[in-house]
């Protein structure tokens, strides 16, 4: 099994924790959400640059407005009534149901194609930009390497990275 330790910093706290690989598990597309981490910055935009508006604390209900995330990014209006953004990363569906990704290859989605990372989360670097369309290997096919909705990757010529499952089909 692969195991392998990670620290992250995220909204000024440092988190450890630890990555194995586990059955790849994606949200389905819903519009009844549930902020699943320890809470989730709404923002004014779809991207950690912008503003934040609120912060929802775990377990708060959510409702997709959006028809399409973008990067990742769900527009959605919080219980209090709020209107803004939230990453997919902190976010499940209410109901919980998940879909396993059962392929061995995926198929680049996204619009913009999709961000590359050499980490499994959004401010990690960004060594390539994978067009639309593009198809690509899940490493350790029957069982992906998943965290958070990010995959781990490899390009027919070996190059490893990570992507994140909403820009991403099975081929």
């Amino acid at each position: 099994m692969y195991k392998k330790i990670f620290a992250v910093l995220a909204g000024g706290v440092l988190a450890l924790g630890s990555l194995t690989s586990q059955p790849a598990e994606s949200r389905e597309m819903c519009t009844d959400l549930v902020v699943s981490g320890s809470y989730a910055y709404v923002k004014a935009g779809a991207g950690l640059n912008t503003r934040t508006l609120r912060t929802a604390r775990r377990g708060e209900a959510l409702t997709m407005t959006g028809t399409q995330p973008r990067g990742g990014w769900n527009e959605v209006t919080t219980s209090n009534g709020t209107k803004g953004w939230v990453h997919d990363s902190v976010i499940r569906c209410r109901s919980g149901v998940v879909a396993k990704m059962s392929c061995t290859q995926v198929r680049i989605s996204g619009p913009r194609g999709a961000y590359m990372k050499a980490q499994p989360w959004m401010s990690s670097k960004t060594f390539r930009t994978a067009p639309r369309g593009e198809v690509l290997n899940l490493e350790s096919p029957g069982s992906p390497i998943e965290y958070n909705g990010w995959y781990l990757l490899r390009s027919g010529t070996g190059t490893k990275g990570w992507a994140h499952n909403s820009v991403l089909a099975c081929k």
